[in-house]
Order: structure tokens, then C-alpha cells, then sequence
């Protein structure tokens, strides 16, 4: 059988930690945060909520949203010590959200289409413009996106380039970034010839992978994913790499690369306080 990548796992590849990639996908090491298992409980009751508001053909319902916690609290093995947290997340939540439930085509249906998983939280038509939108929630306290950082992300080039196989014939696949905690939405529109090129980023990534494996060399290198992993790291927990005087090319790379990383996590971390406070 051929492999099936996670969108996050060639996302960290994209990122360029490929220690990240081996310790996460191959050894299978546990990096879940009581934040992850929040959004994990979180996915959970806004999918038995949608599933309760189609059934139901209505758009916001503070009934259904109360038995669709219970629902889907029961559904994930989430502590009972984060429960009141993901109460309170939830009620915020339910009294902004609404759908229309004609608009809806599908709800975290996992698909893995060219050998790659990917599991939209909510897929939905636009009618004005012969759209899809794909909407994935984020429910951590990292601070909504630029339109431009939306469209760098690798994961709104893969989801909307395998929406546009499972749902053809739309002109405009439209991703959108829902920044729970401060209520805000991001979006980004791909026509579908934008999207023919994603093939070859999903295809060097899995390169990168299989080399990786052949080779047995996982470099951990300084990147985007530093803000928010929390492995154990050759790089960061090793003092030694980064010798107090620089004599390789190599070394002021390295050195470099890590400097660029940590001012880019300090940046990500005042602006979240910074939306955290004002929250």
C-alpha cells in the first residue's frame, strides 16, 4: 500500500524541521498540549452541532449547541479538568456562530485524496461568486492571520487544491481561517488553475521525507514551527552547537537561522498576549 502523509507532517517539512517530522509521524512521540486537547474537544462539539443544525434546518439554536457539547464532550477523551475552559470556549462561540444550512455540503469528512489526509472542519457553498469554502477553526490563542500569511500557508493551498477535486466545477475555492477566541475570519481566494501547482510542493515535501528515511539524517533546523513545538530539540537544548565564537560558514548559519527563529516566536508571543489582553 502506499503511505498516507498528514497535512500537518508535510506542513513541517514546508516548515523545514524534519527533527519535528521523525519524532511526531515516525516515533511517534506525544506532543499533545492541554491547548491541542481543548481544540480537539472544541472540533468535536462544533461537529455534532452542525450535523444537529442541518438536521434540524436551522441556523443557531442555543439548545442544540447545549446538547451538542454534552455530545461531543462524550466523543473525545478530554480531561475533565479542561472542560469548564472548553464550556466557556464553546459558549462564546455558539452565541456568534450561524449557518445557513442550505449553503452546506460537508463537515469534518476526512479525505485522502493523493495520499494525503485532510479533514475540513466545514465546507460550504457561496452562491454569489460559484464558490467553496473550505473553513478550518483554529481555537488556540495564536492572532488571526493577514490575508497574505493566509495564502502562504501551506495548508490553505492543500485544502483548497484537494476540495477542488472532491467538489469540482466551482470558479473561485475560497479558504478561511476561524480565529475562534477573537472572532474574527480570514479568507483567501485560489481560482482553480491557481491550485495545479500544489501538486509539486506536496510531491517535494513527500521527497524531502522518503530522502530523509533512506539517509537517516532528521535535521532539526530553526523555522516557524518553533513557536509552538514543545519536543526536546538537538538545536535549542544543546548550547554546544552554537560555539561562543563563530569559525565555520556552516556555524553562523545555524546561528543565524536560530536568531531569526527566536525574534520570530518573541514576535508571534507579544502579539498573542498583546490579543490576549485586549481580549
Amino acid at each position: 500500500m502506499l503511505p498516507v502523509y498528514r497535512r500537518s507532517e508535510l506542513e513541517a517539512v514546508v516548515d523545514g524541521c524534519l527533527h519535528r517530522v521523525k519524532a511526531l509521524w515516525i516515533d511517534g512521540v506525544d506532543d499533545t498540549t492541554d491547548l491541542a486537547l481543548i481544540g480537539q474537544g472544541f472540533a468535536a462539539v462544533k461537529h455534532a452541532y452542525i450535523k444537529r443544525l442541518v438536521a434540524a434546518n436551522i441556523g443557531q439554536d442555543a439548545d442544540e449547541a447545549r446538547a451538542a457539547f454534552v455530545e461531543g464532550v462524550a466523543s473525545v477523551p478530554i480531561p475533565a479538568r479542561l472542560i469548564p475552559e472548553l464550556k466557556t470556549l464553546w459558549d462564546f462561540h455558539a452565541e456568534k456562530f450561524e449557518m445557513d444550512p442550505s449553503r452546506f455540503v460537508a463537515a469534518e469528512e476526512s479525505g485522502t485524496e493523493g495520499g494525503i489526509a485532510w479533514t475540513p472542519d466545514l465546507v460550504q457553498v457561496l452562491p454569489d461568486i460559484n464558490g467553496l469554502e473550505i473553513v478550518d477553526d483554529k481555537s488556540g490563542w495564536a492572532p488571526p492571520m493577514t490575508e497574505d500569511e493566509l495564502r502562504r500557508l501551506f495548508q490553505a493551498r492543500v485544502y483548497s487544491r484537494y476540495a477542488r477535486d472532491r467538489f469540482p466545477n466551482f470558479s473561485r475555492y475560497v479558504f478561511t481561517i476561524y480565529a475562534i477566541r477573537f472572532n474574527v475570519r480570514v479568507s483567501v481566494v485560489f481560482t482553480p488553475d491557481e491550485l495545479d501547482s500544489v501538486d509539486t510542493e506536496i510531491d517535494a515535501a513527500i521527497a524531502t521525507i522518503e530522502g530523509a528515511k533512506h539517509t537517516g539524517h532528521w535535521p532539526a533546523i530553526p523555522g516557524p514551527s518553533c513557536r509552538f513545538c514543545t519536543l526536546a530539540c538537538p538545536v535549542v537544548d544543546n548550547a554546544a552547537l552554537v560555539p561562543a565564537r563563530l569559525s565555520l560558514p556552516e556555524q553562523a548559519v545555524n546561528a543565524a537561522a536560530w536568531v531569526l527563529a527566536a525574534e520570530g516566536q518573541l514576535k508571534a508571543v507579544k502579539k498573542a498576549l498583546k490579543a490576549y489582553c485586549a481580549a
